[in-house]
């Protein structure tokens, strides 16, 4: 395996910032999803899980 292209190694800056962006916002919504499971009272104005 060769080193990668100019446009190989675009994509794959693309698909990793992606990749984390994505992994950064299911780790916030699931400590805001145990936090209001801790707290039932917290964010509920803005965040409410209930049904």
């Amino acid at each position: 395996m060769g080193p990668l292209s100019n446009k190989e190694h675009k994509l794959f800056k693309a698909y990793l910032l992606t990749a984390l962006m994505l992994l950064v916002l299911g780790l916030s919504w699931g400590i805001i999803g145990s936090l209001q499971y801790i707290s039932p009272g917290l964010l509920k104005q803005h965040f409410s899980f209930e049904k």
